[in-house]
């Protein structure tokens, strides 16, 4: 489980966390998606993008998800393992 509210995840990830959840049209109301490195992987081979405030204005870029990878991968976490990702906001 990764929980990334009210913990000592870095900012990075809880700030990739919640514009995954934008992707997956999640709410305030579901806390919890199950995904692994692989999928996460996927997403971002795929090509797919998201919105991001910048410079005053909403801009899409490519979603980047090679931190979140890397932090899940320093915590162990194999490659086709399961990861609930706990996120509130």
């Amino acid at each position: 489980m990764l929980r990334t509210t009210w913990t000592d995840c870095p900012v990075e990830i809880q700030e990739i966390v919640g514009r995954l959840w934008g992707l997956r049209d999640l709410g305030n109301d579901n806390y919890v998606f199950k995904a692994t490195i692989e999928d996460l992987e996927e997403i971002q081979e795929n090509g797919t993008e998201w919105e991001v405030w910048k410079d005053d204005e909403w801009v899409t870029e490519p979603i980047q998800v090679e931190p979140l990878v890397a932090y899940l991968r320093a915590l162990g976490v194999k490659d086709d393992e399961n990861v609930m990702i706990h996120h509130w906001w």
